[in-house]
């Protein structure tokens, strides 16, 4: 068992607007990776948080290290620089961890399509919300994010 998992950082989802879009709600990004078992589905850029992203001096932080996690996961899946923050963290008893769900923005100017069997494609709002695809737990992510960037809070 790997460190991170020991510790239970968590998992990410991040929500990322077009930032040079004039709604900034019109356009997000969604990635694909077909090398994995099928079926498959679009999803949100996510994924674990890694000791790597824990700040050496403030070890206890979660927030700053899934903002990190956020950042590299971004960055690495689709090229963007995304500005986020923490929208909604969601207890998951099976792993005994969070699932931070982050909304932000990036500059879709920026954004790398990776070759081989990840798929990273923009989507507008409406089309996410059509899709049969889209993996199950990021439809409660979506309709958060949703939220924010129409300036509503639960």
């Amino acid at each position: 068992m790997s460190q991170s998992q020991q510790r239970g950082y968590g998992m990410v989802i991040a929500i990322i607007f077009d930032g040079d879009d004039q709604d900034k709600i019109s356009r997000l990004v969604l990635g694909m990776d077909r090398s994995k078992i099928p079926p498959w589905y679009w999803n949100f850029p996510g994924g674990p948080v890694r000791s790597e992203d824990v700040v050496p001096n403030r070890i206890h932080d979660d927030f700053e290290a899934a903002g990190n996690a956020v950042k590299r996961i971004v960055k690495k899946r689709t090229g963007l620089t995304v500005h986020a923050q923490v929208i909604q963290v969601r207890w998951r008893p099976n792993t005994g961890d969070n699932l931070y769900i982050f909304a932000g923005v990036a500059d879709f100017n920026e954004l790398v399509h990776p070759t081989g069997e990840r798929v990273v494609q923009v989507f507008s709002a409406d089309e996410i919300k059509k899709l049969d695809d889209l993996f199950p737990v990021h439809h409660i992510a979506f309709h958060q994010a949703l939220k924010w960037i129409h300036g509503e809070t639960e």
